[in-house]
């Protein structure tokens, strides 16, 4: 595989339900869900944080480690705002981005880095999240409008194939 840029070829959307999360979406769900990719500016906090435990023993002058819990970093989506006057299909799609994902909101992340129309087996991630709220960005400068969207995660960032249609 050679390098890849993910702007350009990436996709991502917000998906209501998954039946199966160990198996992944199929392409029922993914297409019941909505598109971000439009609207799509950044995503932080999706690694996991761990915390070992230190184990101190009379033995070793170095305390050994077994793994701990783990927690999740507050995970946030940046989305580009249209005006809500637009009405080509990426206006539309930045607007459905908006309506959905508003504040209690359960759904998963889908996430996929090499193709925008993924097929059957196509590699995707896949996390659980609920939207916390949405929070304008109130910069003056020469930018467009953006809103972070907060997610509070409640599985991990999976990776996962896309199922055939069911």
């Amino acid at each position: 595989m050679g390098l890849n840029m993910l702007r350009g070829t990436g996709e991502a959307w917000y998906v209501p339900t998954i039946a199966d999360p160990d198996t992944g979406p199929n392409a029922s769900e993914l297409t019941a869900g909505i598109k971000l990719g439009a609207g799509f500016n950044s995503i932080n906090g999706l690694a996991r944080q761990k915390s070992p435990i230190n184990v101190p023993v009379l033995r070793n002058r170095v305390e050994l480690q077994i793994a701990g819990p783990e927690q999740f970093q507050s995970v946030s989506v940046t989305v580009v705002e249209d005006d809500g006057d637009g009405v080509d299909a990426e206006s539309i799609e930045r607007q459905a981005i908006l309506d959905t994902m508003v504040e209690g909101a359960d759904g998963w992340l889908v996430l996929a880095r090499y193709t925008q129309d993924p097929a059957a087996g196509a590699v995707l991630f896949i996390i659980k999240i609920s939207v916390d709220d949405q929070e304008p960005v109130w910069d003056l400068g020469a930018a467009a409008e953006l809103t972070n969207i907060n997610l509070t995660p409640s599985t991990p960032l999976y990776k996962r194939e896309l199922a055939a249609a069911v």
